[in-house]
């Protein structure tokens, strides 16, 4: 604010002190450590008039900010300390009177002052209007900086409610794509369609040049590629049904730490069993993430990009939820089959006893 513009508002009040005081000069200036600024002034000539700031050394208003009182010079060349400043000789200051601008938290700006360039002996009616404009100065000087703080809220505020808004919107966003997953996987019951619908929910909400569904067998401790979604070269670099042992794997990894696993560049350690084969096919990033439901690990779902650094913490953290629903899928899948196998089975000991009830009633008669 010191090396502001002029205020046309301060401007009326240096005006009308010049004609209530009968003064030449009056100035509005805020003072620092080593400049003197003029938010306003009236009266000033030549090359003063255009001057927005003068150095300390010339300054009357610094003694009244320091002091933080009243400074009243009937005649500067009779004062003992201001006879000796080279406004007093050059620039024809006589009488001076500055009243120190001091806001409510107790901070002194400057001064609202007028000057004049002949002694004069300042009346208590003439310092009373000069306390009036000083007070009118800094309730105008108040006025701005509650303006700009209440504007700087207000932005801040807008801020916060845009900031909080899109946190609501993505959530939102977040639960849709979610609730589309669970009913695009919910339903399928076989691990081909189960796949493709995985795959073509993965597609509407994170990029990806591969995607792969790889299921753990607990009892030989191996993980097995159920489905891979790619622009593949014939024959495939990671066909369906590829396994890789536990130890040195991504999904081993996965498994062990029970956590998202996001790597940036797969150029860069660590290094997994997996990362050569998706070297050669031009992999270079890539996001796995652990499938399990009620604490039993089902296996991993894993997306690749062809960009080294594609995927960052909120591709991550979606991966994970949706990696949750489609563990749910795969949960119901594998009690699907179960249960198919079951079933066969009972066909398949149901035919044979009914095989054996006809054989014992062939040789029913037989002694």
């Amino acid at each position: 604010m010191l090396d502001s513009p002029p205020d046309e508002a301060f401007d009326r009040l240096t005006q009308l002190a010049t004609v209530l005081l009968k003064v030449p000069v009056a100035l509005v200036s805020l003072v620092d450590e080593d400049r003197e600024y003029y938010k306003s002034q009236s009266g000033l000539t030549g090359a003063l008039a255009d001057a927005r700031e003068s150095p300390l050394s010339r300054s009357f208003c610094k003694h009244a900010v320091e002091s933080r009182e009243p400074l009243i010079v009937a005649d500067a060349r009779r004062h003992a300390v201001l006879r000796s400043n080279p406004a007093v000789g050059e620039d024809g200051v006589i009488a001076y009177a500055g009243i120190p601008l001091i806001t409510s938290d107790g901070y002194a700006l400057g001064t609202f002052c007028v000057v004049d360039r002949r002694p004069h002996a300042w009346t208590e009616d003439e310092i009373g209007v000069l306390r009036a404009l000083a007070r009118s100065t800094i309730s105008e000087i108040e006025l701005r900086r509650l303006t700009r703080e209440l504007s700087l809220m207000s932005s801040s505020l807008q801020s916060e409610v845009e900031a909080r808004t899109a946190e609501l919107q993505t959530a939102e966003e977040r639960q849709r794509v979610l609730l589309d997953v669970n009913n695009a996987v919910v339903t399928c019951l076989d691990r081909t369609s189960l796949f493709s619908a995985t795959a073509a929910a993965l597609q509407r909400v994170i990029p990806f040049d591969r995607a792969a569904l790889v299921l753990h067998d607990p009892e030989r401790d191996v993980f097995t590629v159920l489905g891979v979604v790619e622009p593949a070269p014939v024959p495939p670099i990671i066909p369906l049904g590829t396994e890789w042992p536990h130890d040195g794997s991504r999904a081993g990894w996965v498994l062990d730490h029970g956590r998202t696993l996001l790597t940036r560049d797969l150029r860069e350690p660590p290094s997994f069993v997996e990362h050569d084969a998706l070297l050669r096919e031009g992999i270079l990033a890539g996001v796995s993430v652990p499938m399990a439901v009620k604490g039993k690990f089902l296996g991993t779902l894993n997306v690749g990009s062809r960009v080294p650094g594609r995927y960052g913490e909120e591709d991550a953290s979606l991966l994970a939820a949706i990696g949750e629903q489609v563990a749910l899928a795969i949960e119901n899948l594998l009690a699907y089959e179960e249960i198919a196998s079951l079933k066969s089975r009972l066909e398949e000991e149901k035919l044979y006893l009914q095989e054996e009830v006809r054989a014992e009633s062939a040789f029913g008669d037989v002694v």
